[in-house]
């Protein structure tokens, strides 16, 4: 069995994240037949799917969907577990998966333990170079195991009633590779400090100048005038900067409004 949905290649409306949560009963599932499911994505943009290394099926283009399963085991390690980015380069891909599994946790011709697909997120990362299209979306799979004897007495137990049922959790997550974004934006903001810098210190010496006769450039003069000298350079000094980042923050807005929120 095999699960597609329709992409044109050249024009796609994003949709914003959703999440839907379903209250799922484990004894429905332990009783309900196991499928192992493929997920393609129909192109149809391409008429060549031997040249583009997709499958062709009933005259239509189909790219496998790389499903990541969350918490794969591979030699005593996990290596979908990823909390780093760099962490990311050894995942392990796979075609096919199941949305329960109530075949290989039986013992004896009983079910003892049931793996249900807990979370599934699907992720779709746009391109920088024009939001309008995509990269290959990625399937993530989360599972979870329960026994059956966690709630073998659920019409008796409130314990057991509670462990009978369980949220699943389907999501959908659009996202794009910001790193040069954020890199310009470091890149402006050391500028943008650099001119600040250099227009309070002009402004520093203009407000001295025109002050010269209330001591104002001479901090140790007097308490009083010290601390007025201090304040006045640190009003500025906020001042210089507020006015300076407040316009470029604007423009920033501006260029992630256009460039990075989803259309």
């Amino acid at each position: 069995m095999f699960l597609s949905f329709a992409l044109h290649q050249h024009s796609l409306s994003l949709l914003p994240h959703r999440r839907l949560s379903y209250s799922c009963d484990l004894d429905l599932l332990a009783a309900s037949e196991m499928f192992f499911y493929d997920m393609y994505l129909v192109d149809k943009g391409e008429t060549d799917c031997t040249k583009a290394g997709q499958i062709a099926n009933e005259g239509e283009c189909l790219y496998p969907v790389p499903v990541l399963i969350r918490n794969l085991r591979k030699d005593a390690a996990k290596p979908n577990e990823n909390f780093e980015p760099l962490e990311e380069v050894n995942d392990i891909f796979v075609r096919r998966f199941f949305l329960h599994d109530n075949m290989s946790g039986k013992k004896d011709g009983s079910l003892s333990i049931l793996r249900y697909a807990k979370t599934i997120v699907m992720q779709v990362m746009i391109t920088p170079e024009d939001p309008s299209r995509i990269f290959a979306p990625i399937l993530t799979i989360e599972y979870v195991e329960r026994r059956p004897a966690a709630w073998s007495n659920r019409l008796t137990s409130y314990i057991h009633s509670l462990m009978a049922v369980d949220e699943v959790v389907f999501k959908s997550e659009y996202t794009m590779d910001t790193t040069e974004f954020w890199s310009n934006v470091e890149i402006l903001i050391g500028f943008m400090s650099a001119v600040a810098s250099v227009m309070w210190l002009a402004r520093v010496r203009n407000w001295q100048t025109r002050n010269q006769r209330i001591g104002a450039t001479n901090p140790n003069s007097g308490e009083a005038t010290g601390t007025s000298y201090m304040i006045h350079v640190l009003m500025m000094l906020a001042h210089t900067f507020v006015v300076s980042f407040a316009f470029k923050f604007l423009e920033l807005s501006e260029f992630a409004i256009n460039h990075i929120s989803l259309t």
